[in-house]
């Protein structure tokens, strides 16, 4: 048996009631969740209800890019004060996942309107969302920019809204 007959029966029984005098199946949460989740099914608009993967980048600490790039201008990419991708201007880049930093090389060198970065294990491309600066201060700028970052053998890339600054 098809799904319309099944939610037809469904919607007939919701009609239905012990005939009290203001009875009604919307004071019944389960049986009207279920109905509107079956008329969902029927029009075919449900959506994949599956959790949406974390931010796979983790925080970088000072003493890790220290170590792990020569000083110098360069960009970085931040969110919530946090270092989670930092760039030289050579295009040699890390970012640290499962704990672990990983190097990667942009195919290009970075600058004010982001960079593709690649290399152990994961892809990150960043682009600006918006043409106008945030704040600069010192000699950097930094303007408003969506991540996305791709896992080796990850199927979708993860995308957040972070900051992009750039300078020296």
């Amino acid at each position: 048996m098809g799904r319309r007959p099944l939610l037809s029966v469904l919607l007939l029984l919701a009609g239905c009631g012990d005939g009290g005098e203001g009875a009604s199946n919307a004071d019944n949460p389960a049986l009207t969740n279920e109905i509107e989740d079956l008329a969902v099914l029927e029009t075919g608009e449900a959506e994949e209800k599956a959790p949406r993967p974390s931010f796979p980048l983790q925080p970088i600490a000072i003493d890790e890019v220290h170590a792990a790039l020569d000083p110098g201008a360069g960009c970085d990419l931040t969110r919530g004060g946090d270092y989670l991708l930092v760039a030289a201007l050579n295009g040699d880049a890390i970012v640290k996942v499962n704990g672990k930093i990983a190097r990667l090389k942009g195919e290009t060198r970075p600058g004010p309107t982001g960079g593709f970065f690649e290399g152990e294990g994961a892809t990150v491309s960043i682009g600006r969302i918006a043409e106008e600066p945030g704040a600069t201060l010192d000699e950097t700028t930094s303007w408003p920019v969506e991540a996305a970052v791709r896992l080796k053998g990850g199927d979708k890339p993860v995308t957040v809204r972070a900051s992009w600054r750039c300078g020296a």
